[in-house]
């Protein structure tokens, strides 16, 4: 699985995109942050999103990092949670927003797993693992 930063999503399989708000600098020597509003901030989307989920690969996204699928105009008729505060901007992006700790969608060309919170990763991270292995 690629996270979803620069030049890391060739021939990935999957994509994870991280979550996080920006609010601490950026690692020494790196490029972008690694935070969604960050890196979208600094470079705007990633242009192999939305090619990922054309392609039918599984795209998975905690906390803030739906941000990156609005920006790549992907989230219309799925159904996603998020970080609360991300709510009204994934509605106005079209998508059906649940507070759940995890959601796996499978009504579009890919399955897209979303959860909300580093609490929700034990969650979160079983179902990566029922989706890729299935």
């Amino acid at each position: 699985m690629a996270p979803l930063l620069p030049g890391r999503q060739a021939g990935a399989t999957a994509v994870s995109a991280p979550g996080g708000f920006a609010g601490r600098p950026k690692p020494a020597g790196k490029r972008f942050g690694t935070a969604p509003n960050g890196y979208l901030r600094e470079s705007g989307p990633r242009p192999g999103t939305a090619t990922r989920i054309d392609a039918g690969r599984p795209v998975a996204a905690i906390c803030h990092a739906p941000w990156t699928l609005i920006e790549a105009d992907v989230v219309r008729g799925r159904t996603v949670t998020s970080w609360p505060s991300l709510r009204t901007d994934l509605a106005n992006a079209g998508a059906h927003w649940v507070d759940e700790q995890v959601q796996v969608c499978t009504g579009g060309p890919n399955v897209l797993i979303t959860s909300r919170k580093p609490g929700d990763l034990p969650a979160f991270s079983l179902a990566l693992v029922e989706q890729f292995a299935a």
